[in-house]
């Protein structure tokens, strides 16, 4: 009984000191609010350090996420280019004209749902907060509490699963590919849009070397404890997605949700430009990234 108990707590220390994405060894890159995070010197990934439990991060999503956001329902307007982009992958990565089902996982205050539904593509949206499915609903929207484990026990089979600015609040990305998997048609995609590191991992450093014992900056909202549990690389996700049995397909910068100044805006324009023409000049080794959508496959539905 001790041997059994003993070799679960060496389990666990040793799956809490490597790097989720792609194994490798971490050190303490920064914190704040009282929480950690890591570096993994193979991938350059962050992750939270100690990663909270999946049992308290589902506790926190149903009773405080709501009030911890910096969005609500009428901001949807804001995130249009993201939602007009995402809605450009439907239409190329449906095959073969097909209407089938496509699913936001984490669906939040139903931006990109509504999106879905003004295109006609029929879509169903799922999430923990019960606050704000309640506002997907009563604005005639196809949404529910809920999340991958309601639609495998209701049988959906979905064409597409989106999960947008979700993947990086996850602790157990085994059961997400796995249960992914099951959703997915036989052709089916899933695209993930998530702040991406290099930027942010470099700015930390460099706050790191100014001003040591201050907590790093939020940086956009990417560093947000407890909610963000992982801000990978893009070698992160390959290497994350490669050892679930998936293949990126395809990366893009994410395009920039509108800002509230003309400030604000003018930056934005110049960093996506920055993004997309470094990312097609250095690949996944520019460092001037922020965020970034991928279209995986699993690797035997690729092609």
């Amino acid at each position: 009984m001790n041997n059994n108990r003993n070799d679960v707590m060496e389990r666990t220390k040793e799956e809490n000191s490597t790097c989720l994405a792609c194994g490798g060894a971490l050190q303490d890159w920064g914190g704040r609010l009282g929480y950690r995070y890591a570096e993994c010197l193979g991938c350059g990934s962050l992750q939270q350090h100690p990663m909270p439990s999946p049992q308290e991060l589902e506790r926190l999503y149903r009773e405080e996420y709501v009030h911890a956001g910096g969005f609500h329902e009428d901001t949807a307007d804001i995130h249009k280019p993201i939602y007009d982009f995402l809605l450009g992958l439907v239409r190329r990565y449906r095959r073969g004209g097909s209407n089938g089902l496509v699913v936001d996982y984490g669906c939040g205050w139903g931006g990109l749902c509504e999106a879905l539904k003004n295109a006609d593509v029929p879509y169903v949206g799922v999430d923990l907060s019960v606050e704000e499915i309640k506002s997907c609903q009563e604005r005639g929207l196809n949404c529910e509490v809920g999340d991958i484990d309601t639609l495998l026990k209701q049988g959906r089979v979905a064409d597409m699963l989106f999960a947008v600015f979700v993947f990086e609040h996850l602790v157990d990305y085994p059961s997400f590919f796995k249960k992914v998997r099951q959703v997915l048609n036989k052709d089916g995609s899933l695209v993930i849009v998530i702040p991406t590191s290099p930027l942010v991992r470099l700015l930390g450093r460099l706050h790191r070397f100014v001003k040591p014992q201050e907590d790093v900056p939020q940086y956009g909202e990417t560093i947000s404890p407890p909610w963000h549990t992982m801000i990978f690389s893009i070698k992160g996700v390959r290497r994350l997605a490669q050892s679930q049995g998936f293949e990126v397909v395809e990366v893009s910068p994410c395009p920039k949700y509108r800002g509230k100044t003309r400030l604000i805006n003018f930056i934005k324009f110049w960093l996506g430009w920055a993004e997309m023409i470094g990312g097609r000049v250095f690949g996944d080794v520019w460092p001037v990234m922020t965020a970034n959508v991928f279209v995986l496959k699993p690797r035997d539905q690729e092609g």
